[in-house]
């Protein structure tokens, strides 16, 4: 297994299980990469380490990588996720992160 040299995490506060569909757009509004994320259906919901206030922690995450597997370039990227709650209420959240490279924080 290759292990990503750089990854990016969300977190989002649960007391219920959940899957989401993770779509990942470059700042053309292109879409580069989906995901199909989980959490709370293998034991994450009894893991004492996860309580927080709120609920329980869960991460939804990304290797930095489009869909051909090519490390993304540095700049703002906007995660839409489609998130279907045990309850089957359903949750649709924005999110904007970005990626920095070493070369843009190497010091002069």
């Amino acid at each position: 297994m290759i292990l990503p040299t750089t990854l990016t995490a969300i977190q989002i506060v649960t007391s219920l299980a959940f899957v989401t569909h993770i779509g990942i757009f470059d700042y053309r509004n292109w879409l580069i990469r989906e995901m199909d994320q989980d959490f709370g259906y293998h034991g994450e919901l009894t893991n004492a380490s996860r309580v927080v206030s709120g609920g329980k922690a869960a991460y939804l995450y990304w290797d930095n990588h489009d869909a051909k597997g090519n490390q993304a370039e540095d700049g703002i990227y906007v995660w839409k996720i489609h998130i279907v709650l045990a309850s089957n209420k359903v949750v649709d959240l924005t999110q904007k992160t970005g990626l920095l490279g070493p070369a843009c924080t190497a010091a002069p």
